[in-house]
């Protein structure tokens, strides 16, 4: 009855799956440490919207899963012994329309592309991440270039109701952790989504199949933060932390099995452990 129930939720096939494996793995091996991917509901989301019937479908056929995975440490007499960590890599944005740099970018002359749309020849070219995109320029030591297209995102930004939520200057990228070879990042404007296109219009609406969904937005933003639940050996018991990044969670699943990582740059949430 329970396969019967996931199978007939969009696109869980695949998790059920591997809650299972989980489960299996958990009462054959006894395992030190397992990961666990599920995918649905963030694929909900993005085909079908934030908060549709899809994703909550999903996330309840996810939530099922996870007891069996929890059931599964019972079964094999070590919940005592063990800690569960669930954790979303980020949230997610409301998506209505498209914005699209590259188009302006080959009107500035900036930029070249095929018939099919394919680029060509550039001398600065936009590489989009859903929410944002990095900007990088042919010649990176050439500083007066690079400010000429500071200067025109910038503008672009400061038009009414402009897809641009803000310019993220180089320097900005780099204390974020950001690849330090872009000139500046674009930080989309909400209910957009920033695409490669390089032909059309500079902002378009949403084609059929496109998501509904974003993530990939400046980390500062509200709607980008994400689950973090730890329950289990070695938590505090309510225990509440008020911000904990991705490169956090290795080292406090390190620390959790004893180890330490000495060169990783995120830090063991020490608040939630004993």
């Amino acid at each position: 009855p329970d396969a019967a129930i996931v199978f007939n939720q969009p696109d869980t096939t695949d998790d059920f799956v591997r809650a299972l494996s989980a489960a299996d793995i958990i009462e054959k091996h006894r395992p030190n440490l397992l990961l666990v991917n599920f995918t649905s509901f963030d694929e909900a989301q993005r085909r079908y919207g934030l908060l549709s019937a899809e994703s909550v479908r999903a996330m309840e056929a996810i939530d099922g899963l996870v007891k069996k995975i929890v059931d599964a440490t019972k079964s094999s007499r070590i919940a005592e012994e063990t800690t569960f960590i669930m954790v979303s890599d980020s949230g997610a944005s409301k998506v209505e329309k498209e914005f699209n740099p590259n188009v302006l970018l080959a009107k500035k002359g900036w930029l070249a592309s095929d018939g099919h749309g394919r680029v060509t020849s550039w001398r600065a070219v936009a590489q989009p991440f859903g929410g944002s995109a990095a900007v990088f320029v042919k010649d990176p030591k050439d500083e007066n270039f690079i400010r000429e297209v500071e200067t025109f995102f910038t503008q672009q930004a400061e038009k009414p109701d402009s897809p641009i939520w803000r310019i993220i200057t180089r320097r900005e990228a780099t204390k974020l952790g950001a690849d330090p070879q872009a000139a500046l990042y674009l930080d989309a404007a909400p209910f957009y989504t920033i695409t490669s296109k390089t032909t059309g219009s500079s902002i378009t609406g949403l084609t059929k199949g496109a998501d509904r969904a974003a993530r990939g937005y400046a980390p500062s933003r509200v709607e980008m933060r994400a689950l973090f639940v730890i329950a289990g050996k070695g938590i505090k018991s309510g225990a509440q932390t008020q911000y904990a990044r991705l490169i956090d969670i290795a080292p406090t699943a390190a620390r959790l099995l004893g180890l330490e990582m000495k060169t990783a740059r995120g830090r063991v949430i020490t608040e939630v452990i004993k």
